[in-house]
Order: structure tokens, then sequence, then C-alpha cells
């Protein structure tokens, strides 16, 4: 639930809002260990936070690729492609749209796991 609210209030540009509901999600991962939703909260760390770190970003995918977890990657490539447009990066842009179409021919071959 907080990694939604977190990710709504990034977009909806919302930083301190978005960021507090990162601490709390990590707070509550830290009490109640969740590998998946680390994973995503790095990913809005990543992006959000840390101005699209490249490093973190690479280890999530990685994470959710490994445990076939295309529906979260697809998400993640779509608002990483956002927010590459956003910023004028249209190269980097137009590959995460690219990971997007990849990530859905993996989904539609019905190569993902759906439940984690």
């Amino acid at each position: 639930m907080y990694f939604a609210i977190s990710c709504t209030q990034f977009k909806a540009g919302r930083s301190e809002e978005g960021e507090a509901y990162i601490l709390e999600g990590t707070n509550i991962i830290k009490q109640n260990p969740n590998k998946l939703y680390e994973n995503l909260f790095t990913f809005l760390e990543a992006v959000y936070v840390n101005n699209i770190n490249e490093e973190q970003l690479g280890e999530v995918f990685q994470y959710l690729e490994q445990k076939q977890l295309f529906a979260y990657a697809e998400a993640c490539f779509i608002v990483c492609a956002d927010e590459y447009g956003k910023q004028g990066r249209f190269k980097e842009a137009t590959a995460a749209y690219q990971k997007v179409l990849e990530t859905q021919l993996k989904i539609q071959r019905g190569d993902c796991l759906y439940e984690f």
C-alpha cells in the first residue's frame, strides 16, 4: 500500500510526501522482510529521490527479471521511460519503452509469474 501511495505522490509532484511514504514502507519491511517490496521501494528511491540512479535500477530490474516478475518490471520500465522523457533524455526513454515491449512479449508468452 505504501508503495502505491508513494508512487502516486511522486507522479503528482509531491516529492516530500512520496519520500515520507518510502520511509514508512521501508520501516515496515524492516519489521516484516519482503524482498519484492524492498526492491520496489529501492526502485522509487532510485528514480525519484536519486534522480534515476542507473546502478540501483540495474539491481532492481535484475531481481525482477531473475524472479520472472515481468508484470512488475513492465510497470517500472514505464515509470522510468516517463521520467527520462520529462528530463529530456529521449534516448534513454526510447530504450526503456523498448524494454516495456520486450517485457510485454514475455508476459504474452507466459514466461512470468503473477504471484510471488
